[in-house]
């Protein structure tokens, strides 16, 4: 008996000893934006991503980033709390209304400065609209297109449809055919109204029967009309304006699609690469 009870105490021991490094989940709406069930589905989808490409996507909202600017306070939540080397992550801060995308490891190469800003302004409209379930989609699946992509890439950011409605399940009211409704109109639209205007013109023209033109412009002016006494430049004043170069702390790379890298270290030492903005 006191042979097992030993053993079982040494049991707890050295499972209580072994220390554990777990990762905190990759949602963590702080400034509580999103209801129980929308937590569930973007944390699904989250690991979801995670699970197909070995690539973490993190979303946090605060209050209060603490003192610290939207840059620091993210690079800092993702190197202190236990995610891969590759990802991305999203800090909404809704007491300054500010968004910052922080990119680390593959992250900084697949992500460019001008796809961050594209990424981020998309989100940002959601944002501002307090739609914080679509702005969370709209990252998600933005996100997830390029990660898809790999190094690949596509270098006009601006032409690419996300269609996160179909990654969601969310149904779209635009077709085709009604597309091709509208430009049939407007081409006949506009067939009619040259036709229309060609005529008028044409009525207009034949009634200058009697105008003809003058091969010397002395029929039309006045004799001794015109004299100019004398001429001089006065020169009146200089305007100089000089603005300094801005100055960064931040270094750049060139990027896969073209496109500027912003690379800059974290408290901790850690690369980061980012875009932020207000909404």
């Amino acid at each position: 008996m006191k042979k097992i009870t030993f053993l079982l105490i040494a049991f707890i021991l050295l499972t209580t000893s072994i220390p554990t490094f777990a990762m905190n989940s990759r949602l963590n709406d702080g400034a509580d934006l999103l209801t129980s069930s929308e937590e569930d589905l973007i944390i699904s989808t989250l690991d979801t991503v995670n699970q197909s490409y070995g690539f973490d996507l993190v979303i946090v909202t605060t209050n209060d980033t603490n003192g610290k600017s939207v840059m620091e306070y993210a690079d800092d939540y993702y190197d202190s709390n236990g995610y891969g080397n590759d990802g991305v992550l999203l800090l909404v801060d809704m007491g300054g209304r500010e968004w910052w995308i922080s990119t680390a490891g593959k992250g900084i190469d697949y992500f460019s400065d001008s796809t961050l800003d594209y990424i981020g302004s998309e989100m940002a409209y959601y944002l501002g609209e307090s739609n914080y379930l679509e702005a969370f989609q709209c990252f998600i699946s933005l996100t997830e297109s390029y990660i898809s992509m790999g190094e690949e890439g596509y270098d006009t950011n601006y032409d690419y449809d996300y269609g996160y409605d179909s990654n969601f399940g969310v149904d779209s009211d635009f077709t085709y055919e009604s597309e091709y409704s509208f430009g049939t109109t407007l081409i006949v639209s506009l067939i009619a109204g040259f036709i229309i205007a060609l005529i008028y013109v044409s009525s207009l023209k034949a009634k200058l029967t009697s105008v003809g033109a003058q091969k010397e412009a002395s029929n039309y002016a006045v004799n001794n009309s015109l004299q100019i006494a004398a001429t001089r430049d006065n020169f009146l004043y200089r305007n100089v304006s000089r603005v300094p170069r801005p100055k960064s702390n931040s270094s750049s790379r060139s990027g896969r699609s073209g496109g500027s890298h912003s690379v800059h270290r974290s408290s901790s030492g850690r690369s980061h690469g980012g875009r932020g903005g207000k909404f």
